[in-house]
This record gives structure tokens, sequence and C-alpha cells, in this order.
């Protein structure tokens, strides 16, 4: 007959076994009576239910927590390119998602319940983009940052460009475009101030627009070159008229003369090699 003792030393002994071959089936090696090494811990709640479970994926580690009725919501792990932080709700239909992308760079989605539709956050070569991406999946907005500041594009049903707000060399700009999208109308800062062009469907246009020395309405043709303006220099208003290759034109202004201003009507030419206008004469 053992004594008490004997069977409570036999007991601790058994307890030992037990747990060493629990052990044993998820570490090889123990360096300490904290850390040992598996291949994916399970842990439980006081129900048995598994909350979390750490583990491996194919680039690395992987942390998965699930909420009570077992569905995984949160998920932490390894990509191809870096770290990945994923969070859905209840039915995954919606999530949130943080990771680094294939280009480099960290990226955030929101992604909606119903209607799938989601939003980005992200960076390019020039800096920080926010784009938003309809219940289609095409995009439908897009702000971002380009060589001269930010840029705000806004995306047709189609996906295609109808309108850009941004900053270019010499100021702001605004670009709408047509179905075709080809542009239609723009609104800008040029070299010496603001300019509107409009554009027609067959390419021809009309621009107003300001210069050194006063503003000036241009007509365009369809290869983009001037084919009439009316604008103005030191002694007043004038108009000029250009042939189809633009190399002449026809002018009728004013010269200031002894007694006054005075209508003029002359003819020029392009000179080539000195990048002017050459006067041929004046017609009256």
């Amino acid at each position: 007959m053992k004594s008490t003792s004997e069977k409570l030393v036999i007991l601790v002994i058994g307890c030992m076994i037990v747990v060493a071959g629990v052990l044993s089936g998820c570490s090889r090696t123990m360096n300490s009576a904290k850390t040992f090494s598996c291949e994916r811990l399970n842990i439980v709640d006081g129900e048995g239910n598994t909350v979390v479970t750490v583990g491996s994926a194919v680039d690395g580690g992987e942390v998965i927590v699930f909420d009570k009725a077992g569905t995984p919501v949160v998920n932490l792990v390894v990509l191809e390119h870096g770290g990945s932080v994923s969070a859905f709700n209840k039915e995954l239909s919606s999530s949130a998602e943080l990771f680094i992308h294939e280009e480099g760079g960290g990226r955030v989605i929101a992604v909606g319940g119903d209607i799938p539709s989601m939003s980005l956050l992200g960076v390019n070569e020039n800096g920080g983009v926010v784009e938003v991406v309809g219940k289609d999946g095409k995009s439908t907005a897009v702000l971002s940052t380009n060589e001269h500041g930010g840029r705000v594009d806004a995306f047709d049903k189609d996906g295609k460009s109808r309108a850009v707000l941004g900053v270019g060399e010499h100021g702001g700009g605004v670009s709408a475009f047509g179905t075709d999208g080809k542009s239609r109308a723009d609104l800008g800062i040029g070299k010496h101030g603001g300019l509107f062009s409009a554009y027609g469907e067959n390419g021809h246009s009309v621009a107003v627009g300001a210069n050194e020395l006063t503003g000036y309405v241009g007509i365009l043709g369809e290869d983009r070159k001037i084919r009439a303006g009316l604008d103005a220099d030191e002694n007043g208003g004038l108009v000029s008229v250009f042939s189809t290759d633009g190399a002449e034109q026809m002018q009728l202004g004013f010269s200031l003369k002894q007694f006054g201003y005075k209508g003029e009507l002359s003819s020029w030419r392009w000179d080539r090699s000195k990048s002017d206008w050459l006067k041929l004469g004046n017609l009256r």
C-alpha cells in the first residue's frame, strides 16, 4: 500500500509527462520556461473556442483573430512585398486593409459592404494619392500630386477622365473633356496672365488671354495654327488675319502719327531667318 505522499509524487510525475508530451508535439527545442517553437498555436477562450491563431504563411508569420462566432475579423500576415493588416465585419462583406504595394510604399484600402465601393490611400512618384472607386470597380475621382502641386481628376461611369483641376507651371488650371476624351475647354494661368480656351469637335478653337501688354482673342484652325486675332499694342487695338500656313498676315490697327491716331491696314510676312514679322507695306 502506497502512502499519500507517494501517490502525490506519482501524480505530479504523471502530469509532467503529459505536459512534456503536449509540448513535444509543438516544440523540438525549449530555450526557457517561457519560450517554445511550433508551426501553429491556437488560443482558446473559456468555452474552448479558438479566438487567436498564430502560425506561418507562405511569406512569413500570420496572426488571425476570431470573434465569438468563429469568424476571422482581423488578419496580420507577411506578404511578398511586406506586412499586411486586414480587418473585416462579421459578414466578411466589408474590410479595411493596410499593406505594402509591389510598386513600393504603403497603401490603405477601405471596401464597402452591400455596395462594393472602395477608397484607396497610397503614394506615387510625386507624393500621396487618394482614389475613390464606384460599385462597378471603376475610378470616379482621384486626388494626387504632380510635379507642380495638387491635382484632382473626375471620371465618368466608363472610367474616362472628364475634368481635371490642378496646378501647372504658372498657376492653377481646370480642363474639361468630351466623351471622345479630347479637351473641350481649358482655364488656366499662362506666362503673362489668365488664359481660357474652347475647342470644337473638328479641332477649331478660340483662346482668350493676356500677354505682356494687354488682353487678346485668338481663333485657331484644326491644326491649332492662328487664323485671326484681336489684341492691342502700345498704339491701340489691332485686328490680324493669317494665311492657312501662318506665314502671312493682314493687320488693321492704329499707328501714332504727328496729329493723333490714324487707322492703318498693312501686310506682313514671317521672316524665318530673323524669327520675326517683316512688314511688306501699307494697304491704306
